[in-house]
């Protein structure tokens, strides 16, 4: 849309450097508008809490399957530019669509994607993804083996030991894992972080005599979100190269995404 209304190189924030005002100083667009639609399939019962995120809704009119949305005043999610929509009521077993238009072209209009938030799992296809029903807990593994691949939040994992003797050290242990950091809570008190090689915690003065639950709360990060995703970027390395000649959807398995998760039991040891 960008090359269509005038800018050689495309996208100006994706290919130039802005010097002073140079770029902003181009929003002067009298027409140029246009419309984009995202599709996708629902596969299963979806919460109708699920919601709809779009960067920049002061410029965009929003549609799910033809009916139109409106952004949830006062609410944003990642960032304050990006607007949030209820649209649970709108969706349907099988094909949906998300429709954005832009009467008039803006230099912040660029097409990017869009998000869907709530309870659900993301099921790979042999091209893209489909949403079925959301799965009741999850278990020890990969959450992108377990229908979340761009989860990006916390997940808890959660154990009663009953203890006898609360005069002994008692050290916390985590076996296999992968996240950018792990938070540890003893009856619901927080107990620390264990985010470094020996990966263990003296969790003793947080004990008490009889039953304790522990909670350990593996954080992941935006990257499975977020990407990149294609042609194989190297991992801790992003730039706008990674987001172009993408030709065609790319089947699941070409996806790069971390394993995040606890792939093995944590241990209370003394």
């Amino acid at each position: 849309v960008f090359k269509t209304n005038g800018f050689e190189n495309g996208n100006p924030w994706n290919s130039s450097v802005q010097y002073k005002k140079n770029t902003v100083e181009r929003d002067t667009f009298s027409g140029g508008g246009f419309e984009v639609t995202y599709r996708f399939k629902v596969t299963g019962n979806l919460d109708k809490d699920i919601k709809l995120v779009v960067e920049r809704p002061n410029l965009f009119s929003v549609s799910v399957n033809g009916k139109k949305a409106s952004a949830i005043p006062g609410e944003w999610w990642l960032d304050k530019s990006f607007g949030v929509y209820s649209v649970g009521e709108f969706l349907k077993t099988g094909e949906n669509s998300v429709e954005l238009s832009i009467p008039t072209m803006s230099i912040f209009a660029e097409i990017e994607p869009v998000y869907l938030l709530g309870d659900f799992t993301v099921v790979p296809e042999k091209v893209g993804w489909s949403i079925d029903a959301a799965k009741k807990e999850l278990t020890l593994g990969s959450w992108k083996e377990q229908g979340q691949p761009f989860y990006s939040w916390d997940v808890k994992y959660s154990k009663t030991y009953s203890i006898d003797d609360t005069t002994r050290k008692h050290t916390l242990k985590l076996g296999k894992w992968n996240g950018t950091v792990c938070e540890v809570y003893v009856n619901n008190k927080k107990a620390g972080i264990i985010g470094f090689d020996p990966y263990t915690l003296d969790v003793s003065p947080w004990l008490e005599k009889g039953k304790n639950q522990i909670d350990v709360c593996v954080i992941g990060s935006l990257r499975n979100l977020l990407g990149p995703h294609y042609n194989n970027p190297s991992q801790g390395l992003a730039g706008p190269f990674n987001w172009r000649n993408i030709n065609a959807p790319i089947p699941p398995e070409a996806y790069k995404m971390v394993d995040y998760g606890l792939f093995e039991d944590f241990e209370l040891v003394y």
